[in-house]
């Protein structure tokens, strides 16, 4: 990590710091090892991608694709029961077999801390009707354990988001592009959708202040650098998601100075 000189910078104190793919710079993405090296330090909350198996429990994995993410199997997710896909071994960083399986999702609730927060971010390839049953059972699984407070449900696809509000589980629209920002929070209000999931490319200062007159909050993500976050502290998002998320922990602390430094 780089540039991490943020003095100067006008920060309003309180982005809260989640872990990307449990912290992907921690250990394969998505793996047990990143997450409880996540766990190790400050870290407001966790982010990890989802998919669904053929019979229906839900786990950790980057890519429905599962020929992205392991090195043991190849196609869809949902082709594979469950109990197979938790043997495949994750890739690491360099596309390499690592030692870390698949979690279940009810593995990830045993590693988490009850009370602290975990978005969901439901995948799919082309298939709104999956993306609305993964989102299901997310709902379902976590109200099984009692952590439905904890959980929120992002997507890309609105099926997803719509199926977590009819469980009254926190829901965030994925925003990939900047078409029609008044329509985008329209849709997103009369549906109860209550925050919105931008990557940082597309966060600008009017879609920011449609957002907040609208009364959604926004997530940005993978902030990395320190260069990202010169760009973004100033738009005052509610939750930054890294994959370092320790070190970008630190880079607000020393944006915020002595005077607001977290504890």
């Amino acid at each position: 990590m780089t540039d991490v000189q943020l003095r100067g910078t006008t920060v309003t104190p309180g982005p809260r710091v989640y872990a990307h793919r449990f912290g992907g710079e921690y250990g394969p993405e998505a793996s047990l090892a990143a997450l409880e090296r996540s766990l190790e330090g400050p870290v407001d909350g966790l982010e990890v991608d989802v998919v669904l198996s053929s019979d229906e429990e839900v786990l950790a994995c980057h890519d429905p694709l599962l020929d992205i993410s392991t090195a043991d199997l190849s196609g869809w997710a949902d082709r594979h029961p469950a109990a197979v896909l938790g043997r495949a071994h994750l890739l690491d960083d360099r596309g390499r077999p690592s030692d870390q399986t698949l979690l279940s999702l009810r593995g990830v609730f045993d590693a988490v801390p009850p009370g602290l927060p975990l978005q969901v971010d439901v995948k799919a390839y082309a298939e709104p009707a999956l993306a609305r049953r993964t989102a299901e059972r997310c709902c379902q699984i976590a109200a099984e354990l009692g952590r439905a407070e904890d959980i929120e449900v992002l997507s890309f696809f609105t099926p997803a988001c719509e199926a977590a509000v009819a469980h009254d589980v926190k829901s965030r629209l994925v925003a990939w592009a900047d078409y029609d920002p008044d329509a985008l929070v329209s849709w997103a209000v009369t549906r109860g959708i209550n925050g919105l999931a931008f990557e940082g490319f597309i966060l600008d200062g009017r879609m920011r202040d449609v957002v907040r007159q609208a009364g959604l909050t926004i997530s940005v993500g993978a902030v990395n650098t320190a260069a990202q976050l010169r760009r973004l502290l100033p738009l005052e998002p509610e939750i930054l998601v890294s994959d370092c998320p320790h070190a970008l922990r630190a880079m607000l602390d020393e944006a915020a100075g002595p005077a607001v430094r977290t504890t």
